[in-house]
């Protein structure tokens, strides 16, 4: 055999001729930029050509199943071995995905106990055997040996009727005898008893009596064939001991013998039942044949009858129906009412709520937090006895006299009879109450297997199941079978486990994976096999895997290639890239200027090249340089004066044309407001006649210095397979009118129209110019296979005869952007388009390829190459945070092409917060100086240079470094009580104890997959609420000292949607507020109360807007738009409300006080400050108290939650907060207030408990608890733990490196 895969003259797409070697039992590397020609390398040649060969040595009979594969375009290529692709999807997200189904492990347990199990009776638990009828005689013969047999046929057990139409069919077939519930009685000389219908009885034929001897063995088989035969399988015997009883029967008959047994003959010594199919010989339950199928959660034969496999059932809770609790009904405190109905449901409303709340004493008035539990049961569950109502019908209604159906009984009804989706938004998931999520039904989970059903293997850790296997011995009579089914299971168990995830179960499902774990579990289902001898081929696979994760994959891969196999991996991963024994980078760029290898050898060696750039990356010689240039402009402007929109302080801002402009500050300082609410609305008016609700300005100049203003972002360019590049930037059209003017085409009348897959003269009848075919796979997921009729092509056969320069229309669109440009050399109308989508990094691109597999930043740069294609000058384009998800390589070729679109004298206005976009800018706007009330100013305008050096700037002073997150200055070393924990084995958790002081700040931080959140979520916080939530929380001990007085979990969920819902709501302070006023001397004149001074009440509202402030204008096909009510002037109130002031203000004005100047206002009431101020404290100070709370961001709604928690709770009580990563999507400025109010609660003497990697938050800590040392098997364990300086001093783990 070859050392090394020998190609030669590879020029598949656009691969340049290009030989190489690649050694053979190596990990191989290959790397360039995107659209080099790796993939094409990689896949397109190596391993298509690996298939093609495969496919050939199989027999002439299996390939004609398995169609023709195309022959790699590749002069030579020798050495290869099978080969395998292992792509980068990852694991399924399918509910119904396990990790034994993902890793095939379930499915060889479902043949073992298919095979080797031992089926139970699922109803009294008693053995099931399956015999034939010389198996029962040999059976009874050895067991009643010389015994006097009854030989019973049972046609009836245990079951209710009266039975004379069974009797009397036995009477006439001849028979002497029948046993009716335990008693024989002969039909010649006995009364047969009248059955009560109610009752439950037993009825069987006896059949013979005879003695047990060896001379008698063919008529007691004869006799249990013909009790089976009546039967359908049940034979039972019941053994002479004669219990006499005398009993008198009738004046006629004299005494006679009546032989008697046990009512409880299933455990009489005496009595026997058998059976020769699958069901229970002692209750008659019946099972089907054992097949893997019934292991299946997957398959309607196993899958449980309740969840449908699924493990949790959904029901509708009162949780989710609610959308402001300090709403009533009628105000739209439940979210699934529409107007005065439920949902879709017009039969169900208000009306039926009004029934219950009459018959029940309910004030529907009162908000739905006010209702005692008795009545939000009545509401919710409806009335518990029948009443007289009128029943409301689609189109009519009648008096009924039933139990009026509550608000989820009702859902429950209509989620069941139609099937809407809508309802599901009002559904929890809980545990199926049948099969206690196992997934299968009792029959499946009444087989055992060495004393364990498979639900019991399924819970088990891969750790677990690794050692029961390796130290299981079959029985004699089960090694032919079950040996090598255990030989598959253990192959992938092994690799589980050596790739560090011996802490799964195997019922875990996919979906509750992080990116690591299933990354590793995908390797593993690929290559558990444990194959030698193999070439193995992956793209990407270190993508979203953390460091250590990564570290995990490449120990891995180079398993598989110390066995003998080579790994080839399409990979850009740096620590990748240097574990790998070669490296072959192909370029130098993408498309046509790709296919050449510019990097090749080891490491060391392919560092050291010049032409390499994926080289100069990794030396760090590349990065997105800061122009040495800058425009200036064209002298013109767009000028917004007096913007006053939401807290814009009444702003001029003047917008220099010509030039690239980034908009950036604070969330919250006003960005959005200015460029898309009055700004992008103001020129959407004006060029394109729509009617926008402009944010509030006082007038725009400069609408003459722009011709038009487009917005560009990376939403799909398409909705649907058949949108794809070529549509989007038209170059299909001139395409298509090349191949309608061909000889062929003009001879057939064929029009542009034909080659179109829209159209139906020229697109595949069968998949209607979709070329894939939606399969319905019932439960399981649908599955798009390729169309059979065209190939995949989606043109018919008539269409594709037609071809220019030697390729049909089908061919054309398969080719990459770059292909396309030498193909359709020179004509102008396509090249121009095609020729600026390489340019910007398009080059690799299909012209066909399906928008729905485009990534965002491809979408967005598509969109700009259509804009750069149209030549267009004069136009405003505005992008907001278009970097967002993007590589900084593709960050690169984005800037590049904002340069172009500004080159060819547009002007761009960008709001972003990347480093490299405000680097790449000619000028800068930067808002602020903060958010809310105290942003919405211009801080800086200038170039980046400058904001880097301006003080007042916040975003420069995080840019240049001067500002930091959170200087902590106070450390809390005294010892406190502690929470204990003892033997943690929570998932991976390694039987740890643990001890969390209280009174601290404690984060508890290590690397993905270390434990973190199995010991703080799945185990903590279960202990402390003194329930277990989680199934998988194991502990021996918990103490919990009792100053705890609660626990509760915050996060930055969103509270409420309503507009309704605002700060001063939420927070409780409203109601002291309206009892001021109140009070006051005009208010007691008129007869006021604190009721009158709520927008939620009908005496003092606005009754045009109802106490909203707005009115939503429905627009039909356009967007709904909000007004602010003309009667009220936004202000919620009537005017007789507002005619009453306190200290000269009115209800309105107070509400439009921010948290910090409510605290002056109301200086003289504690009960007031006492909450506002600890607003103010957590940076909450330049919030509105009317300020709604659905336009609160998650930083500012985790604070608003923290500040309650800090203002409500009474002194004496002692509160653990847990946080889990709090900082997730938080500016620093965010973090900064975050941990603020953090500490704020720790000076009150409560506990904080946060899971968290940031650095900033670690070293703002009391305490840390560090997890590993590693994810997985490798961690578990406690590291460190102790203050930021005592974890830096042990340097043990990783977390001290970044703190």
């Amino acid at each position: 055999m070859n050392d090394s895969i020998e190609i030669r003259g590879a020029k598949e797409h656009n691969l340049k001729n290009i030989s190489l070697s690649i050694p053979h039992k190596t990990l191989t590397t290959l790397t360039g930029v995107s659209g080099s020609g790796k993939s094409s390398l990689a896949f397109d040649t190596i391993f298509k050509e690996g298939q093609r060969r495969y496919l050939e040595s199989l027999s002439a009979y299996a390939r004609q199943f398995l169609g023709v594969m195309a022959k790699a375009d590749v002069e030579h290529i020798e050495g290869l071995s099978p080969t395998i692709s292992i792509d980068q999807k990852s694991v399924n997200k399918n509910p119904r995905s396990t990790v034994g189904t993902v890793t095939e492990i379930y499915d060889f347990f479902r043949l073992l106990f298919a095979r080797l199990g031992t089926p139970y009776c699922s109803k009294c638990g008693h053995k099931i055997s399956k015999q034939s009828e010389d198996q029962i005689a040999q059976t009874i013969l050895r067991d009643f040996k010389d015994k006097r047999l009854l030989i019973l046929a049972p046609i009836v057990r245990d079951r209710k009727g009266e039975y004379r139409k069974e009797i009397e069919e036995v009477k006439n077939a001849g028979y002497q005898r029948i046993r009716i519930d335990n008693i024989v009685y002969k039909f010649e000389d006995d009364i047969i008893p009248e059955l009560k219908r109610y009752e439950k009885h037993t009825l069987e034929i006896v059949i013979d009596r005879i003695k047990t001897e060896d001379k008698y063995l063919s008529r007691i088989t004869d006799d249990i064939e013909r009790a089976i035969r009546i039967t359908k399988g049940l034979v039972a015997f019941y053994e002479e001991h004669e219990i006499i009883e005398e009993e008198n029967l009738t004046e006629e008959k004299t005494k006679r013998k009546k032989t008697k047994i046990s009512k409880q003959s299933e455990i009489d010594k005496y009595y026997r039942l058998y059976t020769t199919e699958r069901s229970c010989a002692n209750c008659g339950h019946s099972i089907a044949d054992i097949e893997p199928n019934l292991f299946s959660f997957n398959n309607p034969m196993g899958a449980c009858s309740i969840c449908g496999g699924l493990g949790v059932e959904h029901i509708f809770t009162e949780k989710h129906i609610i959308k402001d609790e300090n709403l009533n009904i009628y105000e739209g405190a439940l979210s699934c009412f529409v107007d005065n109905h439920i949902g879709f449901d017009m039969e169900y409303g208000f009306e039926e709520l009004e029934i219950i709340a009459k018959i029940y004493n309910i004030n529907l008035k009162n908000a739905w937090k006010d209702l005692s539990k008795n009545e939000k049961k009545y509401l919710l569950y409806g009335s518990d006895k029948e009443v007289k109502w009128k029943k409301r019908f689609w189109y009519h209604s009648k008096i009924v006299e039933e139990k009026i159906p509550g608000i989820l009984t009702r859902l429950k009804y209509d989620y069941e009879t139609y099937k809407i989706s809508y309802y599901a938004n009002f559904m929890d998931e809980v545990e199926c109450p049948k099969c206690k999520g196992k997934r299968i039904n009792e029959d499946a989970l009444a087989v055992r297997f060495d004393g364990k059903t498979i639900a019991d293997f399924s819970s088990m850790t891969i750790e677990d199941l690794f050692n029961y296997f390796s130290k299981l011995k079959l029985k004699p009579n089960e090694e032919i079978i079950g040996k090598p089914i255990i030989k598959e299971i253990i192959y992938r168990l092994t690799f589980l486990v050596k790739v560090g995830l011996t802490y799964l179960t195997i019922e875990r499902a996919s979906p509750t994976l992080s990116g690591g774990e299933s990354q590793r579990i995908r390797l593993a289902s690929q290559i558990g096999s444990g194959l030698e001898g193999v070439l193995y081929v992956l793209d990407e696979p270190s993508i979203g895997l953390h460091q250590s994760d990564n570290k995990k994959l490449i120990e891995s891969l180079k398993t598989l290639r110390d066995k003998n196999n080579t790994v080839i991996v399409v990979e850009h991963d740096k620590e990748t890239m240097e574990e790998s024994d070669y490296l072959i980078d192909i370029g130098l760029d993408a498309g046509v200027s790709g296919g050449n290898i510019v990097g090749i050898g080891n490491f060391n060696e392919f560092i050291k090249s010049e032409k390499s750039y994926t080289a100069k990356y990794l030396r760090g010689d590349d990065n997105i340089p800061i122009p040495k240039n800058r425009r200036e402009g064209n002298g013109k402007f767009l000028k917004i004066i007096g913007a006053s929109q939401f807290n814009l302080k009444n702003i001029d801002v003047k917008i220099p044309l010509g030039l690239f402009l980034v908009v950036s500050g604070l969330s919250g300082s006003g960005k959005s407001t200015l460029v898309d609410n009055i700004l992008m609305r103001a020129l959407h008016n004006h060029f394109y006649g729509k009617t926008f609700n402009v944010g509030k300005h006082k007038k725009i100049e400069g609408f003459e210095n722009i011709d038009k203003v487009i917005e560009v972002d990376q939403s799909p360019i398409g909705r649907t397979p058949r949108s794809n590049p070529a549509t989007y930037t038209k170059v299909l059209s001139p395409i298509r009118d090349l191949f309608a003017a061909t000889k062929l085409s003009k001879m057939r009348g064929y029009d542009k129209g034909r080659f179109s897959f829209n159209v139906k003269t020229g697109r595949c009848p069968t998949c209607e110019g979709a070329g894939l075919i939606e399969l319905e796979m019932q439960f399981l997921s649908n599955v798009l296979v390729p169309c059979e009729e065209c190939a995949g092509k989606r043109f018919n056969a008539e269409t594709l005869d037609i071809k220019y320069k030697n390729k049909n229309i089908y061919e054309v669109l398969e080719l990459t952007v770059s292909e396309a440009i030498e193909f359709f050399d020179g004509i102008t109308s396509i090249t121009r388009i095609l020729k600026i989508m390489e340019d910007i990094g398009l080059g690799y691109i299909k012209l066909g390829q399906p928008s729905t597999t485009l990534s965002g930043g491809e979408a967005q740069r598509i969109r700009l190459a259509s804009q750069l294609g149209s030549k267009l000058t004069g136009v405003l384009y505005v992008l907001d945070e278009p970097t967002v998800g993007l590589h900084p390589k593709d960050t690169g070729h984005l800037l590049d092409t904002l340069k172009e679109l500004r080159d060819l004298k547009n002007t761009l206005v960008i709001v972003e917060h990347d480093r490299d976009t405000m680097k790449s800018a000619d000028n800068i706007i930067d808002m602020g100086p903060y958010a809310g009330a105290f942003g919405g100013e211009i801080i800086f305008e200038g170039k980046f240079n400058d904001i880097i050096k301006n003080q007042k700037s916040l975003t420069g002073e995080y840019l240049s470094g001067i500002k930091k997150v959170f200087d902590k200055n106070i450390v809390r070393k005294e010892n406190t009580e502690m929470i204990k924990l003892k033997n943690v084995s929570t998932n991976n958790l390694k039987n740890i104890d643990i001890e969390i002081p209280l009174k601290k700040i404690v984060v508890v931080t290590g690397v993905s997959g270390s434990g973190k959140s199995s010991l703080i979520i799945d185990t903590l916080y279960p202990a402390l609420k003194k329930r277990k939530l989680n199934q998988y929380s194991k502990y021996e001990s918990a103490y919990i000292p009792d100053i705890i007085s609660d626990t509760i979990l915050v996060d930055q969920i969103s509270i409420v949607g309503s507009i309704r819902s605002t700060l001063i709501s939420y927070s409780k302070v409203f109601d002291k507020i309206r009892n001021i006023f109140a009070k006051t001397q005009i208010a007691r004149a008129k007869g006021f109360s604190a009721g009158r001074f709520s927008y939620n009440g009908k005496e003092g509202r606005c009754n045009i807007c109802e106490g909203k402030g707005i009115r939503k204008i429905a627009m039909h096909f356009l967007s709904d738009m909000e007004i602010i009510c003309e009667a009220c002037g936004g202000k919620r109130y009537n005017d007789e409300t507002l005619s009453v002031r306190f200290k000269s203000l009115n209800i309105a004005e107070v509400l439009e006080l921010t948290v910090d100047e409510a605290l002056k206002f109301f200086d003289f009431d504690k009960s007031i400050t006492k909450t506002l101020s600890v607003m103010s404290e957590v940076g909450l100070g330049y919030i509105k108290l009317s300020q709604r709370l659905d336009t609160f961001s998650g930083g500012e709604l985790q604070r608003l939650k923290l500040s309650t928690e800090l203002s409500k709770k009474q002194d004496g009580e002692h509160i653990v907060y847990i946080l889990d990563e709090p900082t997730t999507g938080l500016h620093f400025d965010d973090v900064n207030k975050l941990l603020i109010a953090l500490n704020k609660l720790a000076d009150k003497g409560h506990s904080v408990i946060i899971i968290e990697h940031n650095p900033d938050v670690i070293r703002a800590a009391d305490y840390i608890i560090d997890l590993g040392l590693d994810g997985g098997l490798n961690g578990g364990e406690i590291i460190a733990k102790g203050t930021v300086e005592e974890i830096l001093e042990m340097k043990k783990g990783y977390t001290w490196k970044y703190i």
